[in-house]
């Protein structure tokens, strides 16, 4: 997650002041800063001839910037914004949905299933794999270090053979993604949500989007953003959260004690591996 997101969660409110994170599957709490968490390290690096391989990243750094001073203008005006400022809005919530490593796990996962039934079928046969290999040879394909039938075979038998998707493929994916769900929220009614008690947080994650049902009897299928009656909710800060529905809603609520737990108890269940407060306890934990 950007520093500039986690700064809301902070103890001041800045990318400098602390937070706590908290590991999901041990409970372990320590105190730490927003560089500190929630990255990796070249995760939109590209292989591409004669191109910067941090192209992407490096437009992304600019959007960051945008996106952060669009952010400081929500918290700081508690109201949902128009124009540019709304766009920036919207592009940090599908980003924050496109670009976290679930997402690029579960877009992986189908393509890496394909890739192995495509392989099976390749290598039913010895005619098969060398056919195959004179077809890509005439596409242009260097296939001179390709192993025989025979090795390959052998290779994909063992249990060190695995087929994962390329980094350039894992970044298309991401930001093809990421435009689908900027066409999807406009569709949605937004509102901001306050705690009425100043000692009431919010927590992000790791994970920070969640999409919930807002009716009974559908919990058993997995909500999408697409679908009708569910809800959609960010975290902004401690002290501020956004709710996309489908029908009219206030541009802004107070809410009880109570319902600050439950938007952080979809939080917490949204997480991949940590979340991230100001405090060392708080309401849904």
């Amino acid at each position: 997650m950007p520093q500039f997101y986690l700064a809301g969660f902070t103890s001041d409110g800045t990318k400098d002041g602390w937070l706590y994170a908290t590991a999901i599957a041990t409970g372990k709490q320590w105190r730490c800063k927003p560089a500190g968490v929630a990255h990796s390290r070249d995760y939109f690096r590209v292989d591409v001839p004669e191109q910067d391989p941090f192209v992407i990243e490096r437009s992304f750094a600019q959007l960051e910037g945008e996106m952060a001073t669009a952010l400081r203008t929500v918290i700081e005006t508690q109201n949902i914004p128009i124009g540019d400022t709304y766009s920036l809005l919207m592009h940090l919530v599908a980003l924050s949905l496109a670009r976290v490593p679930v997402m690029r796990e579960n877009t992986g996962r189908p393509m890496v299933q394909i890739a192995e039934m495509v392989l099976q079928m390749t290598l039913s046969s010895p005619e098969r794999y060398y056919s195959t290999l004179e077809n890509m040879k005439k596409d242009g394909h260097d296939v001179s270090n390709f192993p025989s039938f025979e090795e390959m075979e052998q290779k994909s038998n063992t249990d060190h053979f695995t087929i994962t998707p390329s980094q350039n493929w894992n970044v298309h994916s991401a930001l093809m993604i990421a435009d689908i769900i900027l066409e999807l929220l406009p569709k949605r009614d937004w509102s901001l949500v306050v705690p009425k008690r100043l000692e009431d947080i919010f927590i992000c994650s790791d994970n920070p989007v969640s999409v919930s049902w807002t009716v009974s009897g559908l919990e058993r299928q997995p909500p999408g953003l697409g679908q009708k009656n569910t809800m959609l909710f960010m975290p902004l800060s401690s002290h501020l959260g956004l709710i996309g529905l489908f029908g009219p809603v206030k541009p802004k609520i107070s809410i009880d004690s109570q319902n600050v737990a439950i938007l952080n108890q979809l939080t917490f269940r949204q997480a991949m591996a940590q979340i991230y407060c100001r405090d060392e306890s708080f309401l849904g934990g």
